[in-house]
């Protein structure tokens, strides 16, 4: 069985995705919060 990918270290995030809004641009990115859970944050 092949293993998975190692878990994203706590505090960091991944690649920053931004796409066109009607209002201007959003960009989103997913980053492992201090209790171990993966968000999903964005800023327009």
């Amino acid at each position: 069985m092949i293993p998975g990918r190692p878990r994203t270290i706590i505090g960091t995030y991944g690649l920053v995705g931004y796409g066109r809004t009607n209002q201007g641009y959003r960009t989103a990115t997913r980053y492992r919060d201090v209790d171990g859970r993966l968000r999903v944050v964005t800023a327009s």
